[in-house]
């Protein structure tokens, strides 16, 4: 990956790149780049939408009145090379790594703004009443018929 981040930065002495970053920063940019895919890496996705879209609207002109085309969806028309991996495989796979709990977002968030210098401010919501909380805590009161 220390090769990619130094094709992306332009730099040519990876060792030199490497040298000049903290293990933070260099964590911090392979989050990004695996967030940010690289635009040679989404080209046989942008192709595959151009011929999906032709696809379609072709099956979509020749269906008969009351039948449903039959449409194929984006990961059919993107070309494999090399040892890219089958695209429903990793998109699945993909979606599985990104789930990350609600709370590490947050903390994510929070380190990022701090990071850039930016003041982290508390919720200025106001505080509950305690007796407020305290009354709607407690159980209700069945009705008694008179």
């Amino acid at each position: 990956m220390a090769h990619r981040l130094a094709e992306r930065l332009g730099r040519a002495d990876v060792d030199a790149m490497l040298a000049e970053m903290s293990a933070p920063q260099f964590e911090k940019w392979l989050a990004y780049m695996a967030l940010e895919p690289r635009a040679e890496d989404m080209l046989p996705w942008l192709f595959a939408s151009v011929c999906r879209a032709i696809w379609n609207v072709q099956i979509a002109k020749g269906t008969k009145k009351g039948e449903e085309p039959k449409l194929r969806e984006l990961h059919d028309f993107v070309l494999l090379f090399g040892d890219m991996p089958d695209p429903r495989e990793a998109a699945a796979a993909k979606a599985i790594e990104r789930r990350v709990p609600a709370a590490e977002t947050f903390s994510r968030v929070v380190d990022t703004f701090e990071a850039l210098g930016m003041k982290v401010v508390k919720d200025h919501r106001p505080a509950p009443d305690p007796e407020v909380v305290k009354r709607a805590l407690e159980k209700p009161k069945k009705k008694t018929k008179d």
